[in-house]
């Protein structure tokens, strides 16, 4: 007998690699990572097959590295293509990639600390730090966890990567010792980071896809499917907390958290704000007009959402009205997630420009980097 979410499940991944080849998803990955900032220093992906290290000091910007460096013949067998996030931890930045090896790099030279180039299909999810601990799945469905130090395999965990089946799209989530692992077949697997073994009775199964995870609370996951609807789950039991919250769209990203709501925006430009207690809504639908895939941030009172053509909205959090729009005209698109650094939005486009969204002008301005090739 068929399962009817297995069906469900297909379906949508079919209809997401459809969409995502036409868009040069699959056959020219693109990447879309945001960028990561340490104290005073971004490091975002101007290319496709380049991070950069930028300086920010008194309202200037300047490069102060990039990889792979163009004069270092140890970087020839380095180079990657396309990056979906990245992280820091402890001075090193990790990011892998649709092609090519996971990368640790020393965040003030962009030394290379260890490279791990054993990896079995892309890298979308990105990876999670933590503990001491980086974890990462691939598309051919496998988990990674190793020593954040050494790029060894963590104790208990397979050098080959764990075998899960389905694709892994969705970064993985750590929280009290805990590994979270959602599937594009619909499942969230929880495991014990020491011992690599499974941690709940049996996974909780969507009704769709799972393309982002993320920990908006403690104990709660959120888990948005390319079915249209968004879940809480516990993440000692693997048990759904309330019914799901069924939007007008797909949902391909992770929230903004303040104050008990999370917001964030689906594939027709709605913008929700929904309780993190029981999915209620605390206003009805922002209608941004536009597809969005990056995650917006919260700064003060103020939403800031990308739209992928983009546009950049300014949305009153307590009301849901709109403070200001302001295009962004020929700079490619907007996917990757939002950051706040130092009270403003950085926005990254897919053509490798950065931008500050001002949350109290209601302004954006180009962020020009000194230095840059």
């Amino acid at each position: 007998m068929i399962h009817p979410r297995s069906v469900a499940a297909g379906l949508l991944v079919i209809a997401f690699a459809l969409s995502a080849a036409a868009c040069g998803g699959v056959k020219n990955p693109e990447g879309w990572a945001s960028p990561v900032d340490q104290d005073s220093t971004l490091f975002y992906f101007p290319e496709k097959d380049r991070v950069a290290a930028v300086r920010l000091e008194d309202g200037f910007a300047r490069q102060a590295w990039t990889f792979p460096a163009d004069n270092r013949e140890d970087h020839e067998d380095l180079k990657f293509k396309a990056v979906y996030d990245a992280a820091i931890a402890d001075g090193i930045l990790y990011f892998g990639a649709w092609d090519g090896p996971v990368l640790a790099l020393h965040t003030e030279n962009g030394e290379v600390a260890w490279a791990f180039d054993r990896v079995q299909g892309g890298i979308v999810g990105g990876p999670v730090v933590q503990d001491g601990i980086v974890a990462f799945g691939t598309t051919e469905g496998r988990i990674y966890v190793r020593d954040a130090r050494t790029g060894e395999p963590a104790p208990g965990w397979p050098e080959n990567g764990l075998d899960l089946s389905d694709g892994i799209w969705a970064p993985p989530v750590i929280e009290e010792g805990r590994l979270f692992i959602a599937t594009m077949g619909g499942d969230l697997l929880a495991f014990d980071l020491a011992s690599g073994r499974e941690a709940w009775d049996a996974p909780f199964e969507a009704s769709g896809a799972i393309a982002d995870l993320a920990l908006v609370a403690p104990g709660r996951l959120f888990v948005p499917s390319l079915d249209k609807r968004v879940r809480l789950v516990d993440t000692a039991t693997g048990r759904p907390i309330g019914p799901a919250f069924v939007a007008r769209d797909w949902i391909w990203t992770r929230p903004a958290v303040a104050d008990g709501y999370m917001y964030f925006g689906d594939f027709s430009g709605n913008v929700y704000a929904l309780s993190i207690e029981n999915l209620s809504e605390r206003w009805i639908p922002y209608d941004a007009g536009k597809r969005i895939k990056a995650a917006p941030v919260v700064i003060g009172d103020t939403l800031v959402v990308a739209t992928r053509d983009p546009e950049v909205h300014f949305i009153d959090i307590r009301n849901g009205q709109r403070l200001n729009t302001v295009p962004i005209p020929d700079a490619g698109t907007v996917r990757a997630g939002l950051i706040e650094h130092d009270g403003m939005a950085i926005v990254a486009t897919t053509r490798g420009r950065l931008f500050v969204a001002d949350p109290e002008s209601w302004r954006v301005v180009g962020l020009d980097v000194a230095g840059a090739q």
